[in-house]
């Protein structure tokens, strides 16, 4: 009883988009509650609150994933933003919410979810929300959120699971490329020349050192 007479004494504050009957509420302890009807109207919510609270957080992040820090951080990150791009989180993405659209309700859910962010931003445009104060360094208006950018920085996010996360892609397209026979032959000659440590198992290599086949080099079967 006490939670619910907190949320109900917090109040909603719901934008405009919505389809049906959906609140915001806001308990006691600052936590924020979603009440739709709807499934859509979830996830749009979802994205607006997510976007009045952390716009420019996803804005870096977004930029971060398509490699265009550097266009309002500066030189600091013209490196970053090679690997971004080369590593192609932003090109991944855009081929994921290609193949999504078969997918009907994750489809539904990024795209509300976009929606909502959207109307966070138009909100922000026309004055009926504030402007993050980190946003003024932007050239130009926020640019309107996309299936795409979410799911370029799930790309981004997922990559940075690993501790090394450009080495394993580079590695990997390196032995699709090369077939594994041969990029086997090239990834064992490296310990030849470089600073690496040699490899501690497997069968010998070159100087009668065992060779490392990590599981993700093992051929196929």
């Amino acid at each position: 009883m006490l939670l619910l007479l907190s949320l109900l004494a917090c109040g909603g504050d719901e934008p405009a988009g919505l389809q049906a009957d959906a609140r915001i509420v806001t308990d006691a302890s600052g936590l924020r509650h979603i009440q739709a009807a709807t499934e859509r109207d979830l996830f749009y919510l979802q994205g607006y609150i997510t976007a009045r609270d952390r716009l420019w957080q996803m804005e870096l992040l977004r930029r971060r994933a398509w490699g265009r820090r550097a266009e309002v951080l500066g030189e600091a990150y013209y490196s970053s933003d090679l690997q971004s791009r080369a590593l192609g989180f932003g090109r991944w993405g855009e081929l994921t919410a290609e193949a999504i659209v078969a997918d009907p309700p994750i489809h539904r859910m990024l795209s509300a979810y976009a929606d909502g962010v959207n109307q966070l931003i138009a909100d922000v445009a026309s004055g009926a929300q504030p402007e993050a104060p980190q946003l003024g360094i932007l050239d130009g208006p926020i640019e309107p959120w996309r299936v795409e950018d979410t799911l370029a920085i799930e790309k981004l996010l997922t990559a940075g699971l690993s501790m090394r996360p450009d080495q394993d892609i580079i590695l990997g397209l390196a032995r699709t490329l090369l077939g594994q026979d041969l990029f086997t032959d090239l990834y064992q000659f490296a310990f030849l020349i470089g600073r690496t440590p040699p490899p501690t198992s497997g069968p010998p290599g070159p100087r009668g050192r065992p060779r490392r086949r990590p599981p993700w080099m093992a051929p196929p079967g």
